[in-house]
């Protein structure tokens, strides 16, 4: 088959994005490959998103919209996965844009390589920079790896690129019975490792050819809230995940992670608990899924364990500490 005869389904999800969102679109429609189709998912926008969404729908037949009630960017993602048509996937934010040769790249990668899945970099913006977009012609032999390999990555200094989706373009098939977790921050974190791990080929396109935009919402509160839990669920999910799996090597490295993210929460509630005494419950409060995971022994057996033996002040402090918290929690 034609590269020109795959289809490429693109899912946005969209809520509240009014500032930003013609930009995202028409860098999707200019694409210089035309063979996609533009799904955006209006997750019950209140200012005038969904009214763009239609603007850029009928201007171009490649746009398809749908609109629902406010349910989440799983729910939305959920939907344009199931509106898809295309051979291939791929996910972008409403507020972030893409090259003009994002999917003609991507998909060329996967197709010349006989892979299922493939990778670029990512640049960051903010609103007053000038972005120096990637617009030539990309002929050089990607590297291979596996997305067992892309799973290792996550726990690195490359974690971020390699965690989320939005960088990448998937093979439809590989999304068969995985579905995003509805009701949850950190969804990416919930799903990326289960699409990728079984990937024997991904083709990595060592260039950035999508733009992260840099927001007020989308830097990290300093505070300690109830994020910060889902982040630590999801991370358990992956240790759970590898343990099903059998494969020690990511065990050890999503347990370690696991363990890093745990004395994090725990340094940062203490500093706040001690800051702000009026906000003690609610942090409190938010620290009965960390005791107990410990309780539950998900935080002592001898391969997470000995990841907390290189702070043994610091995992002496958290285990008062816990016990302190204790005495201020009503288990139900």
């Amino acid at each position: 088959m034609n590269r020109e005869n795959y289809l490429v389904s693109i899912i946005v999800p969209v809520y509240n994005v009014e500032k930003y969102l013609e930009k995202c679109i028409s860098s999707l429609t200019t694409q210089s490959y035309e063979n996609i189709e533009i799904i955006l998912i209006n997750d019950g926008s209140k200012d005038k998103s969904g009214e763009i969404c239609d603007k850029f729908a009928e201007k171009d037949e490649r746009v398809v919209v749908f609109h629902q009630k406010n349910s989440g960017v799983s729910v939305a993602r959920n939907k344009g996965l199931e509106l898809a048509k295309g051979e291939y996937i791929a996910f972008v934010d409403s507020d972030d844009i893409v090259s003009e040769k994002y999917v003609e790249i991507l998909l060329d990668a996967c197709v010349n390589n006989n892979a299922k899945m493939s990778q670029c970099n990512h640049d960051r913006f903010e609103d007053d920079n000038t972005i120096d977009m990637y617009k030539d012609d990309y002929k050089e032999a990607c590297p291979i790896i596996s997305g067992r390999d892309i799973c290792k990555k996550i726990y690195t200094i490359e974690g971020v690129n390699a965690t989320v989706l939005w960088n990448k373009l998937y093979h439809r098939s590989l999304f068969d019975g995985l579905r995003f977790p509805e009701g949850k921050i950190h969804e990416d974190l919930y799903l990326s490792y289960r699409v990728f791990y079984s990937v024997e080929r991904v083709a990595i396109v060592p260039i950035s050819l999508y733009y992260y935009r840099i927001t007020p919402e989308s830097i990290t509160q300093k505070t300690f809230s109830k994020k910060n839990l889902f982040y630590l669920d999801a991370v358990k999910s992956q240790v759970d995940y590898y343990t099903e799996q059998n494969d020690k090597e990511l065990v050890e490295k999503s347990s370690g992670h696991y363990a890093d993210i745990v004395i994090s929460f725990y340094r940062n509630v203490r500093e706040n608990l001690s800051k702000d005494e009026f906000n003690a419950d609610d942090l409190v409060n938010n620290m009965k899924m960390i005791v107990a995971l410990r309780e539950n022994n998900h935080l002592v057996n001898p391969l997470k364990y000995k990841h907390f033996i290189k702070c043994p002040l610091i995992t002496s402090q958290m285990v008062r500490y816990s016990t302190a918290i204790k005495r201020r929690i009503k288990f139900s």
